[in-house]
């Protein structure tokens, strides 16, 4: 069956989100002189930002309507990439501090504009396995993107800034040609009752709460997530400590993108016999010995193992716990609730990055990694417990 033209455009609206920087910022930190501790600081105010801002951005995409937070989201990440041509301190701090504070209007909202318009084409029943080629797809085009970043970055450091402000232009014109939802327009009749925000955020946190199930789901795939996530791009300095080149970090990135890519796209197929719970349990199993190996393995190519893994602990995640919580929900409120999710994964990302940077101010980036990854097994336990004691409200 043909796909509709909106799910196409959604699938190339997903693939210019994947920032064409990513192999090279740490790296072009470092470069422009900054140490590994003022990088830590930028990414924390970077979390802090995301985590502040993430609920109340839901809310307002829910009140305000999908569309025009996203569109408004990729104007601001496209100036995000321009700022930081500056190449200072200042001028990094302040690309990352506007990259995160309009990417907050795209977290949960995307998600949710997306299940809307599924939803609206009668498509339900297959928003897992469309989703998941959304992102697969997504990541396969972005498997390009890193092997030239480093490239272009090694010709002309600039290029890769300018690259991804022309990514975000385009993406604000494929997101505002796409068809409407009938969710779109109800969420602001339904919402126009509520006199505040937080009115909104408290009766989406009520919801959470009153549902073990889906409570512990966030709170364990926010553990797993958000160390990821925080800590993600740092993977650079140890790779570069370990003798690799910003083009061959490059490979690296896109090999970990095309790994990524088979699991996108068979995710909808393990949900069939993977429950959340076993889900998050075999993510974590593969955090840990994610986070374990990149800090104890100081070979340039045995390392290669636990960077490569570490992509599959989140992926084939994310797409279940995101299915999960749409199949579940039917509130005007949905954009919220997702973004509710990424307010706890946003949460643990700035215990995460604030925790790696008190630990690697006097260390490199590796032992940070594998204190990191002790740290959070033990964390994981409880949550992981409890959801599976909860486990008979994941059967269908």
């Amino acid at each position: 069956m043909a796909l509709h033209p909106d799910v196409k455009k959604y699938y190339v609206f997903r693939a210019l989100l994947k920032r064409f920087i990513l192999p090279i910022l740490v790296l072009y930190g470092l470069d422009r002189g900054l140490t590994l501790s003022e990088l830590s600081l930028i990414a924390a105010v970077g979390s802090v930002l995301s985590f502040v801002l993430e609920v109340p951005s839901g809310a307002l995409a829910d009140r305000f309507g999908h569309r025009r937070a996203l569109v408004l989201s990729m104007f601001g990440q496209a100036l995000s990439m321009f700022l930081y041509l500056g190449g200072s301190f200042w001028w990094i701090l302040l690309g990352t501090t506007t990259y995160f504070g309009f990417s907050t209007l795209m977290t949960g909202t995307a998600e949710a504009f997306f299940y809307e318009r599924v939803k609206q084409l009668d498509l339900t029943d297959q928003h897992a396995k469309l989703y998941g080629a959304g992102k697969g797809f997504a990541t396969g085009v972005s498997i390009l993107s890193m092997l030239l970043a480093g490239v272009f970055y090694e010709i002309a450091w600039e290029l890769p800034f300018v690259i991804g402000i022309l990514q975000f232009l385009v993406a604000a014109w494929v997101i505002s040609s796409m068809g409407n939802t009938h969710d779109e327009i109800s969420v602001q009749k339904k919402e126009a009752k509520q006199t505040t925000i937080l009115r909104h955020f408290s009766s989406a946190f009520h919801e959470v709460w009153k549902r073990p199930e889906l409570f512990w789901m966030i709170v364990a795939s926010a553990l797993i997530m958000g160390p990821l996530f925080a800590v993600g791009d740092f993977q650079q300095a140890v790779m570069s400590d370990v003798g690799l080149s910003a083009s061959l970090i490059g490979v690296v990135y896109a090999i970990k993108r095309g790994l990524s890519v088979l699991v996108q796209g068979s995710t909808h197929q393990l949900m069939r016999f993977m429950r959340p719970p076993l889900f998050l349990l075999v993510s974590a199993m593969i955090m840990v010995v994610h986070y374990v190996g990149v800090g104890l393995i100081e070979d340039p190519w045995l390392i290669q193992a636990p960077l490569l893994i570490g992509s599959l602990a989140w992926v084939g995640l994310e797409i279940a716990v995101n299915d999960y919580i749409n199949r579940s929900t039917e509130t005007s409120s949905r954009a919220t609730l997702l973004s509710m999710n990424n307010f706890f994964r946003s949460l643990v990302s700035v215990f995460t990055i604030a925790l790696f940077g008190f630990i690697t101010t006097p260390a490199p980036a590796a032992h940070g990694f594998l204190v990191l990854g002790i740290v959070f097994s033990v964390l994981l336990v409880i949550p992981l417990v409890m959801l599976f004691r909860q486990k008979r409200a994941f059967v269908s």
